[in-house]
C-alpha cells in the first residue's frame, strides 16, 4: 500500500495505535528508550516511495527500512517487507531528524537496518568462533595480492592469507602467485576455514584454511605421528619449497622439514635446483619432536657420503684444483668435488708476507691448492694455497688443527 501514513491512524493487525508526533508531550523522553546500535523487533505498518516504515517495540516508536537497504536484501525478503503486518528483528543504525523544508510536526524516524543486524550477528559467530576453533565452509569470490576474500555468515567478507591456503604452491615471480589466486578464486571451490583473528574496530576478519584443513585430520595426523620413529624410511610428496628447505608430506597430513641442508651432499644453493613441488621421493626421519609436532627430514642421509672413499682418492701432499664456496674470517672454504669441501685456514690462503690474505681470493675463484690433512670420519680437509704459491715445504705444527682454534668453527665446517 503507498501513501501517506503521517497524518492517519492506523491498523497493525489486531492492535491500534495513534502515530507519535514531533511535538507530542514526552515524546522526546520515549526516544530514549531506543538507542543506536539496539536490535528492535518490529511489525511493517506502511510502504512509501522511499522505503518501508515499520512500529517498533510494540508500536511506541517507529523506523523507516530505505530503499536502498531493501535493495541489499534477498528479493523473498524484500517481498515480505512490503506487505502491511510482516515481523522482523532490525538493527537501530541512527535517527533520522528530518529533511530541511519539511513541516515541524513531520515525524522523526529511527534509521532501521537488517544488513547491519546480520553482520553484528557475524561478528559475535566470529568472536565465539575463534574462542571455540570452530571451523566454517566457505567459498572465495574475490583475490588480491596477498590472498582470498572469502564470505562469512551472511554479510562479513574475511581475508585467508597465502599462507594460510593449504596446499598453495610456492612461486618465485608476483605474477604467477597472482594467476593462481585468480584461477582459485574463478573455482569458486568450497574452503573449509579457521578463525584467526577478529578485529571489529579495523573490520579485520582473517581466516586460515591451513588450520582449518589441520584440524579436520588432527585425529589421523596425531596416530599417524605417534606411529613414526627416528630412522624411519617413507616416501614424501614436495609440497612447498622454501629457501631454507622443503616442507614435506610424509602420509596422512603429516608434513615434516628436508633442511637446505640435508638434500643433497653437495652445497645447495637454492632446493629449487633440487626439488620440484609435487614431486614424490624417500626421506629419512632425523629427528621428532614431539612437544612442537616438528619432524626433520634427510634425503642425504639414503646416499652413500662421498667422504666414505675420500682416502682412496686423495692424499695428503696431492695438489689439486678447487672453488672458493665461502669466506670467513678465519679462512675460505674451497668445493673438491660435489659433497667435498675442505678448509683454507686464513694462515694457509697466501704467504705471510701477505698482510691481507683473504682480500686475494674471492667466492667463485678457481684456485689450486695442496692437501695438508685429510679427516674423512668428521668430514674435514685442510688445504694450503700459500704452500702451492711459495713451492716450498710446509712446516705446520702437527697440532695446529687441534683444541679450541679448530672448534671456533665447527659449526661452519659441519656437513
Amino acid at each position: 500500500m503507498n501513501g501517506s501514513y503521517r497524518n492517519q491512524e492506523r491498523t497493525a493487525g489486531s492492535r491500534r495505535y495513534s502515530q507519535p508526533t514531533h511535538g507530542g508531550a514526552g515524546y522526546g523522553d520515549e526516544l530514549e528508550h531506543v538507542k543506536k546500535f539496539d536490535t528492535v523487533h518490529g511489525d511493517v505498518v506502511d510502504i512509501t516511495d522511499d522505503g518501508v516504515i515499520v512500529s517498533i517495540n510494540g508500536a511506541r516508536f517507529e523506523g523507516r527500512v530505505s530503499s536502498y537497504e531493501l535493495n541489499q536484501l534477498p528479493r523473498e525478503l524484500q517481498e515480505s517487507l512490503q506487505q502491511e503486518g510482516f515481523s522482523h528483528d532490525f538493527f537501530v543504525r541512527g535517527f533520522e531528524r528530518g529533511t530541511p523544508g519539511r513541516s515541524e510536526s513531520e515525524p522523526q524516524y529511527y534509521e532501521l537496518t537488517i544488513t547491519d543486524l546480520w553482520r553484528e550477528e557475524d561478528w559475535k559467530l566470529a568472536e565465539n568462533a575463534i574462542r571455540s576453533g570452530e571451523t566454517f565452509t566457505t567459498t572465495p569470490f574475490r583475490y588480491n595480492k596477498g590472498g582470498l576474500l572469502v564470505h562469512f555468515g551472511k554479510k562479513l567478507e574475511g581475508f585467508v592469507p597465502i599462507s594460510h591456503i593449504w596446499d598453495f604452491p610456492s612461486f618465485r615471480e608476483p605474477e604467477e602467485r597472482e594467476r593462481a589466486l585468480s584461477e582459485w578464486a574463478d573455482r569458486g571451490a568450497e574452503l573449509v576455514v579457521k578463525v584467526i583473528e577478529v578485529n571489529r574496530e579495523k573490520r579485520k576478519l582473517v581466516l586460515s584454511n591451513k588450520e582449518a584443513e589441520k584440524e579436520r585430520n588432527r585425529e589421523s595426523q596425531e596416530a599417524k605421528f605417534k606411529a613414526l620413529a627416528v630412522g624411519d624410511v617413507l616416501d614424501g610428496t614436495v609440497r612447498n619449497i622454501r629457501e631454507f628447505g622443503a616442507f614435506v608430506d610424509i602420509g596422512g597430513g603429516v608434513e615434516g622439514l628436508l633442511h637446505i641442508s640435508e638434500i643433497d651432499w653437495d652445497l645447495v644453493k637454492h632446493p629449487r635446483d633440487y626439488l620440484t613441488e609435487g614431486e614424490v621421493l624417500p626421506v629419512k626421519i632425523l629427528q621428532i619432536d614431539h612437544a612442537k609436532g616438528r619432524i626433520k627430514l634427510s634425503r642425504k642421509a639414503l646416499k652413500e657420503t662421498p667422504w666414505k672413499s675420500v682416502p682412496d682418492r686423495y692424499k695428503v701432499g696431492q695438489v689439486v684444483w678447487v672453488d672458493i664456496t665461502r669466506k670467513k674470517d678465519f679462512g675460505a672454504f674451497a668445493k673438491l668435488e660435489p659433497g667435498v669441501e675442505g678448509l683454507i685456514h686464513v694462515s694457509e690462503v697466501a704467504p705471510k708476507s701477505e698482510s691481507q690474505p683473504l682480500s686475494t681470493i674471492q667466492e667463485g675463484d678457481r684456485v689450486e691448492v695442496e692437501i695438508i690433512r685429510i679427516d674423512a670420519a668428521n668430514h674435514r680437509i685442510g688445504l694450503s694455497r700459500a704452500k702451492v704459491l711459495e713451492n716450498a715445504p710446509w712446516n705446520a705444527p702437527a697440532d695446529m688443527y687441534e683444541g679450541d682454534d679448530y672448534n671456533d668453527f665447527d659449526d661452519d665446517y659441519d656437513y
